[in-house]
């Protein structure tokens, strides 16, 4: 259901610097990427899948909490064109944008090529601000 809101990369960019991350995964030795976007309605999530035409939305809950509905994001094309898009106008999230665009070609990354303590030294907020 499409509720007729207007979406463009600036506010999705100011979504995302709230309501998501970009995480990285280990397996087997070599890190993948995750765009994630977090919200209690699920409806802001699928303006959002309309306007990217991608992503999937799961659903979670916990005792004694708000049902949360999760939108990822996988591939590593769509990330980069998503996070190109984003750039301009992230704030919090800037930097660590800018670390994975830098990056992005060389995808699936090894130790040898990427460092996890570098990427999460972009999480902490205060750092950014």
């Amino acid at each position: 259901i499409r509720v007729g809101v207007y979406m463009d990369y600036q506010y999705l960019a100011g979504f995302f610097d709230g309501e998501g991350n970009i995480n990285v995964l280990k397996i087997k030795g070599r890190f993948y990427l995750q765009l994630r976007f977090y919200n209690t309605e699920r409806i802001v999530l699928d303006e959002i899948v309309g306007f990217l035409n991608v992503g999937k939305i799961y659903s979670r809950q916990r005792e004694g909490a708000n049902r949360i509905y999760e939108l990822y994001i996988t591939k590593r094309e769509v990330i980069k064109k998503i996070l190109t898009n984003l750039l301009p106008f992230l704030i919090i999230k800037k930097k660590h944008a800018q670390f994975v665009l830098d990056k992005i070609d060389l995808w699936p990354l090894t130790d040898s090529n990427f460092s996890k303590e570098e990427f999460q030294s972009f999480v902490t907020r205060k750092k950014n601000l």
